[in-house]
């Protein structure tokens, strides 16, 4: 919720154990604590209006960019971060999917990057022995 917002009443209704965790009426989130001083539960209401932390500016920051060495490095961090928001989407028919995880160029280049160092390696043990 800190990077996505409050959850839909609609999410909520259909979660089954959102009543555990929701006010769902008011869109409240319960958060449950251990009060310091009577070490008693205590179960405060939490508004959330909108994201309080934004992902693509703590992920694309200018201090994270600046250790970036070549433009390859730096695109396929902008790729990260666009999967991993995509991961992250409260609602679970708007989240990607599995098989779209699969083709997005974060995961093709990882892929072939695992296979080209691993094609790598092995021509070089074939051709030391």
């Amino acid at each position: 919720m800190d990077l996505k917002g409050p959850f839909s009443k609609t999410l909520l209704r259909r979660g089954q154990f959102s009543a555990q965790h929701f006010d769902v009426d008011k869109q409240v989130f319960l958060q449950q604590e251990i009060d310091k001083l009577t070490r008693n539960e205590v179960v405060k209401s939490v508004v959330i209006t909108k994201p309080t932390r934004d992902l693509r500016q703590r992920l694309l920051s200018p201090q994270v960019l600046a250790g970036v060495r070549d433009e390859e490095e730096r695109q396929l961090i902008h790729q990260f971060v666009d999967l991993l928001d995509k991961t992250l989407t409260l609602n679970p028919e708007k989240r990607i999917t599995v098989k779209e995880a699969l083709k997005h160029p974060f995961i093709v280049w990882s892929r072939t990057s695992s296979r080209a160092s691993t094609e790598t390696t092995t021509s070089a043990t074939t051709t030391s022995s």
